[in-house]
């Protein structure tokens, strides 16, 4: 039997690649299966480049920007190349996501994600 395990992350408390890999150490103990394959997944949020840079050959870089509040940061990204072409992968949620703050009314009112626009317009350069 072949097992491929691709699980998206528990946000705030584990990753996929986390997850993954405590699944397919289980299976392999429990159940005796040697051929199985953990494999980063993500909707998109939180994960995505991670799964990316686990499936293509690329850098990991940093981007100056600001944060949803307006606060300077560095936030990562990935470049790799795809069918002769350049591309950059940013997760929002590096920029602008919640575990950034402590919600409350008044930092919802104050929240941005004029940021990413500065990040997205940078890596276009």
């Amino acid at each position: 039997m072949k097992v491929v395990v691709g699980i998206d992350s528990f946000k705030g408390s584990a990753s996929s690649a986390e997850l993954n890999q405590a699944v397919a150490s289980s299976i392999k103990e429990v159940a005796g299966v040697t051929a199985v394959w953990p494999v980063s997944v993500s909707d998109g949020g939180e994960g995505a480049v991670a799964s990316l840079q686990q499936r293509l050959d690329g850098q990991m870089k940093t981007v100056t920007t600001i944060d949803l509040l307006g606060r300077r940061i560095q936030a990562p990204y990935f470049t790799f190349v795809f069918e002769n072409e350049n591309y950059a992968a940013i997760e929002s949620a590096s920029v602008v996501g919640l575990d950034k703050v402590v919600p409350s009314p008044e930092t919802i009112r104050q929240a941005s994600s004029y940021g990413l626009g500065i990040a997205l317009r940078k890596l276009d350069q």
